[in-house]
């Protein structure tokens, strides 16, 4: 993957990691930085996560804003984190761009679609379950990484078939998924947390331009969910739709435009 025109700061899924970049071959470019959230302080409450997040992408802006506008980059569950980051940089001058965006669970038709909907439903409402789940999940990726990204590769659809099958991305997902719950999965079952909870508030707030890219085939995150996004987003400048993509398929497309 060649290096970015404009630096990019990437904020990866849940769980994953910086590796998330290099799932489909290449490199991170130079330009680049993508913060190992699994690596922040485990006695790190969420809003100091946050807080500590912003304030380093606050120090990059800075340090850019001679040249243009920093890109602020969220995948999935990432774009939580993005967004939270961007509510507390209205002084900042950044670019959004969301990749298959975990948006607020305010409408409640939209968790059955969801291939993780189960697991968000457990953090929300039986928190020791969902403590016991990340246990289990955080031991998996130490001891069977392999089986785990099998697993959660078992309801693949759209594009994401393909890379389902294909024996270099499964041990991509697997490096991911080991690095990701490295730390006992302390810093996912946060980040977890505060998602299922309310924040839908914050999205009128963010007046930063906003791009969107959304595979039509994603069970991960509905399309609608990303439609209803874009349309709570004062900044939101374009939501593209892509055909027969899924989850991880919209990655790799995003990922390409930027020039890998």
């Amino acid at each position: 993957m060649r290096g970015a025109v404009i630096p990019l700061i990437y904020c990866h899924g849940l769980p994953g990691s910086p590796c998330e970049l290099n799932l489909f071959g290449g490199a991170m470019p130079a330009d680049w930085w993508a913060p190992d959230r699994a690596a922040m302080p485990a006695a790190a409450g969420l809003a100091a996560r946050f807080d500590w997040l912003a304030d380093a992408v606050r120090q990059r802006a800075q340090a850019f804003s001679a040249s243009g506008r920093l890109r602020l980059a969220g995948f999935s569950l990432g774009a939580f984190v993005a967004l939270e980051i961007a509510n507390r940089l209205p002084e900042c001058d950044l670019a959004l761009e969301l990749i298959a965006p975990a948006a607020p669970l305010a409408e409640p038709s939209l968790l059955p679609q969801m291939a993780g909907g189960a697991v968000f439903v457990m953090a929300a409402r039986h928190r020791a379950c969902f403590a016991a789940l990340v246990r289990v999940q955080a031991l998996a990726a130490r001891l069977a990484p392999g089986l785990l990204a099998r697993a959660l590769l078992a309801s693949a659809r759209g594009g994401d078939k393909a890379l389902a099958s294909d024996p270099a991305f499964r041990a991509g997902m697997a490096a991911n998924l080991r690095a990701g719950l490295g730390d006992g999965g302390v810093g996912y079952a946060t980040e977890i947390a505060g998602y299922v909870g309310d924040w839908a508030a914050i999205l009128p707030t963010i007046s930063h331009p906003v791009t969107i890219w959304q595979g039509e085939a994603d069970n991960w995150v509905p399309p609608a969910m990303a439609r209803a996004l874009a349309a709570a987003l004062p900044g939101c400048q374009a939501l593209h739709l892509l055909p027969d993509h899924s989850h991880y398929s919209t990655l790799r497309v995003w990922l390409t435009k930027q020039g890998g």
